[in-house]
């Protein structure tokens, strides 16, 4: 009996029988998260295949930027010839890059170059410290400088 053993190896077996049950709940956890993503990889690509049907009956889709990178594949898939970025002056050159797709023939930037530039949140990527990487100047406006 578990009594009659010495404290010390009383201690180890119970040990043993903690190590094994925290074992066995382990790999219940981690087959219950493999399920888990697998469900939720089913329902995104579901609501995936949705967004692709409502927007294959789309003549104009509105989007930011930012939706526009979160809906990539999707938008992707309705192969927009031509890309409209309003507010042109304002937005990193990088999002306007990462709002085009290989079936774009088309952009046209909207907007005043020579007002609000696009936000950099580091000082020495900006025009004004001369350091030259010049995020915060936008595509519209180095297209403008250049003549285009």
């Amino acid at each position: 009996a578990l009594w009659s053993l010495p404290l010390e190896d009383r201690t180890e077996r119970i040990q043993e029988w903690s190590d094994k049950i925290l074992e066995s709940k382990r790999e219940e956890l981690f087959e219950a998260a493999r399920q888990y993503q697998e469900i939720l990889d089913e329902k995104k690509e579901i609501m995936r295949a949705q967004d692709t049907d409502i927007l294959q009956q789309a003549r104009v889709i509105g989007v930011t930027t930012t939706g526009a990178a979160s809906y990539r594949e999707v938008l992707a898939d309705k192969k927009p010839g031509v890309v409209i970025i309003e507010e042109a002056g304002e937005v990193l050159e990088a999002h306007v890059l990462s709002a085009l797709y290989e079936s774009t023939k088309h952009l046209i930037l909207i907007g005043d170059h020579l007002q609000l530039r696009p936000k950099v949140e580091n000082h020495s990527l900006t025009v004004v410290s001369n350091m030259g990487y010049d995020l915060d100047c936008s595509l519209f406006e180095r297209l403008i400088q250049q003549g285009l």
